[in-house]
């Protein structure tokens, strides 16, 4: 085996466990998986194994219903997923439609991203010392 063909398989490698941790964190089984991205579950299984290639259909369908960043998944830099829009990549609890929706604004509408900016900015001002206190709150927990 020359030494071209052994860096393309430890990519291949690679990228199958890139899938399978892209899964993992959707919190979906393999045959959920791979019919919500139209492909058999045994054609999924040797893509996280790394002994098969994936296809462009794949690599489209999992990265435009799940909004999984293409360089995360050749690469592996980057996050995971991107831009607002995708629950699995963060919960924010009761308010995550709304959130949601505001970080679809702020990422299209000028305007809307320079109001809220400011907003943010002037409330961090005025409760520094307020929101100082949380953090520390937050920091003690962690380290329990």
């Amino acid at each position: 085996m020359n030494k071209e063909s052994t860096m393309s398989d430890q990519r291949l490698i690679d990228f199958g466990k890139r899938v399978k941790e892209v899964r993992e964190s959707l919190h979906l089984l393999q045959k959920d998986f791979a019919s919500d991205i139209g492909i058999s579950g045994s054609f999924l299984s040797d893509i996280e194994a790394g002994k098969t290639r994936a296809s462009f259909e794949f690599f489209y369908h999992i990265t435009e219903k799940y909004h999984v960043n293409p360089i995360y998944l050749l690469h592996g830099k980057g996050e995971m997923f991107l831009g607002p829009g995708l629950e699995p990549a963060v919960d924010y609890g009761p308010d995550s439609d709304i959130i949601q929706e505001m970080l679809e604004h702020i990422t299209q509408i000028p305007l809307i991203r320079f109001a809220v900016l400011e907003f943010y900015q002037g409330y961090l001002y005025d409760k520094k010392d307020l929101l100082n206190e949380q953090f520390e709150k937050l920091k003690e927990e962690g380290d329990r």
